[in-house]
């Protein structure tokens, strides 16, 4: 049995027991923006799930501009992500602290509640959005792809 066929296999029972889990699985990267290395269904999924008042301050849906105000946020998103973290940026900071972008701030997740308490808080918990993919193609120069990513 060759080494290509037992990796598929591997890659693919993983990717079916996370989704068996609540995870969303993606079999091939096609939605994946790579310029921002990020998947927009996801955000966008995700902030209108839990933030739609603050997503519609800055998105103005069915607007003309929509797709450029789209672009936009993920943008700032792409940004705070690339920002060393000792200047409040990278992906810890932006998960714990969320982004602002013009007159709306951002969640980028929510943790898992220590409590049921809060209702709020357990929705919101419960809309998170794991996502994993087979085969992600990262680059614009070229064909490599990753085996698998969880986002």
């Amino acid at each position: 049995m060759s080494t290509d066929y037992r990796e598929q296999r591997f890659e693919v029972e993983l990717c079916e027991h996370l989704a068996a889990n609540g995870w969303l699985y993606s079999p091939n990267d096609r939605g994946y923006d790579k310029a921002r290395a990020l998947w927009p269904e996801d955000v966008f999924g995700w902030l209108a799930d839990t933030q739609p008042d603050e997503l519609a301050k800055v998105v103005k849906a069915g607007d003309t501009n929509e797709a450029r105000q789209r672009g936009q946020v993920l943008d700032r998103v792409r940004k705070a992500l690339d920002t060393p973290h000792d200047h409040g940026g990278g992906t810890i900071n932006a998960l714990r602290n969320g982004v602002v972008h013009l007159n709306a701030r951002f969640r980028l997740a929510e943790f898992r509640p220590e409590s049921t308490l809060n209702e709020q808080t357990v929705e919101r918990y419960a809309k998170v959005r794991l996502r994993v993919v087979r085969q992600v193609r990262y680059s614009q120069g070229n064909t490599n792809a990753t085996d698998l990513v969880c986002s």
